[in-house]
């Protein structure tokens, strides 16, 4: 009689045992799903700021460069100073932007 209680209090001490870390793991679980979402939108928003740094660069290239056109036009043609100012302009635009790797899975 006391060896079928002490096994029915060990039975239930397991099942709660087991109850408790399928708790925990549940719990655990739900922070690496909300984690990974974070990390997903953060990458996202990454790569738009990236795109908009690059469109930047881009366009401020380009009036530079329309800029630079513009002048050569006016007078008349090229000139050593025109290709020497072009190139100076170009030298102080920021670079584009580097390519952002994806997270590894």
């Amino acid at each position: 009689h006391d060896w079928a209680e002490t096994v029915r209090a060990e039975v239930e001490s397991a099942r709660r045992r087991e109850a408790d870390l399928a708790a925990q793991l549940d719990a655990a679980l739900a922070r690496q799903a909300e984690a990974e979402q974070r990390a997903s939108a953060a990458e996202g928003e990454a790569r738009r700021a990236d795109a908009r740094a690059a469109e930047m660069a881009a366009t401020a290239r380009a009036a530079a460069m329309g800029s630079a056109r513009g002048r050569h036009a006016a007078t008349g043609g090229a000139s050593d100073s025109d290709a020497v100012r072009v190139m100076q302009l170009e030298e102080r635009l920021p670079p584009p932007p580097p390519a952002r790797r994806g997270r590894p899975p």
